[in-house]
Parts: structure tokens; C-alpha cells; sequence
């Protein structure tokens, strides 16, 4: 056989390998919505570069939230926003949940939303 086709064989296995393996990040999600534990997505997302894990956690958010699992989601958004409390991210999802649906503040923890809540903190937002 051909190296060319050798090597066009071993591409497209390892091209097909990459896709259907999940990220580390995937696993992390899918760990965190198993135990209801935000944490093995904050650690995940503690290995990239700092001024990328508001982009990454936000794609992370609208992938739980696409998924309905707002519960989580809430968990994850005040585990990150404690985290990272300058990181307008989170103030985006903590403002985009509760005009979405008023009744999901419940689900925040007693004196999060008053104690970390920043609307200034969001580009555009009250003050930015």
C-alpha cells in the first residue's frame, strides 16, 4: 500500500477518533450534572488561560441551559460567579435568567443574587 494512502488512513482514523471522544470539558459537564456538583466544570475550566474561561463558560452555560437543566445551570452560574466575580459572564447569565423567567430566582442560593450580583459588571449594562 501507498504511504499517501497510509497516512490518509491514519488522518482520517485519528480525525474520527477526535470527534467522537469527548473533551475534557464534555466529561466535566457530564461528571457535574451526574453528581449535581458544579465543581469538575469549575476545575475544568481552571486549566484554561484566564482570559478565555468567561468564552468557555459561557458556551458551557448555553449548553445547559439549551439542555434544560436549569437547576444545574443556576449551580454552575453561582459557583463561577464566585469564582470569578469581575468576570462579566456570569452577570450576563444571572441577568439573562432572571428576565427570563422571574420564578428561577428560587433556585439561587438565600443572599447570593444580593451579595454577588453585579449588573455593572455587564458590557452595556446599568453603568458599562
Amino acid at each position: 500500500m501507498p504511504i499517501g494512502v497510509i497516512l490518509l488512513l491514519l488522518f482520517l482514523a485519528l480525525f474520527i477518533w477526535s470527534v467522537v471522544t469527548p473533551s475534557s470539558l464534555d466529561k466535566a459537564i457530564a461528571q457535574g450534572k451526574k453528581q449535581h456538583n458544579p465543581e469538575p466544570v469549575i476545575k475544568e475550566l481552571q486549566k484554561r488561560p484566564p482570559e478565555y474561561q468567561g468564552k468557555f463558560f459561557e458556551r458551557i452555560m448555553t449548553k445547559i441551559w439549551e439542555d434544560k437543566e436549569h437547576r444545574f445551570a443556576i449551580s454552575l452560574l453561582q459557583r463561577f460567579v464566585q469564582y470569578r466575580p469581575a468576570d462579566p459572564a456570569g452577570h450576563k447569565w444571572i441577568a439573562l435568567i432572571l428576565e427570563q423567567d422571574s420564578l428561577l430566582q428560587e433556585h439561587f442560593e438565600e443572599g447570593f443574587l444580593d451579595e454577588n450580583y453585579n449588573p455593572n459588571a455587564i458590557p452595556g449594562g446599568p453603568s458599562g
